[in-house]
């Protein structure tokens, strides 16, 4: 077998620069975070809190996740506006959305 034909030749990482690799480290840790969190009963119930509240602090930070997720910005800002609308947002923080799915999904 050829040195170039070795499995660890063959894996894209050992052709990246220190920039990709570190971006790939990232993504993979994220990935990981993600399905932890899909799988872990008490983090959802602490997540699914956020469903009960009439009103929230950082609402920005709500609306980056929703739109990094390619959530439609319909279905969770008023008409019209980029302001998030958290009565029809919240809808996404329910226990059996495709949220915890989506998140676990992502790629950059």
């Amino acid at each position: 077998m050829s040195r170039s034909a070795t499995p660890i030749n063959q894996n894209g990482y050992y052709h990246m620069d220190e920039e990709q690799k570190e971006f790939y480290r990232i993504s993979l840790k994220l990935k990981f975070d993600a399905l932890l969190f899909k799988n872990n009963e008490f983090l959802q119930k602490a997540l699914s809190n956020f469903f009960n509240f009439t009103v929230i602090k950082y609402p920005r930070i709500w609306q980056s996740l929703f739109s990094i997720l390619k959530i439609p910005r319909e279905e969770i800002c008023e008409p019209g506006t980029n302001k998030l609308k958290w009565k029809s947002a919240k809808k996404w923080l329910k226990p059996g959305t495709k949220l915890w799915d989506m998140m676990a999904e992502y790629e950059g």
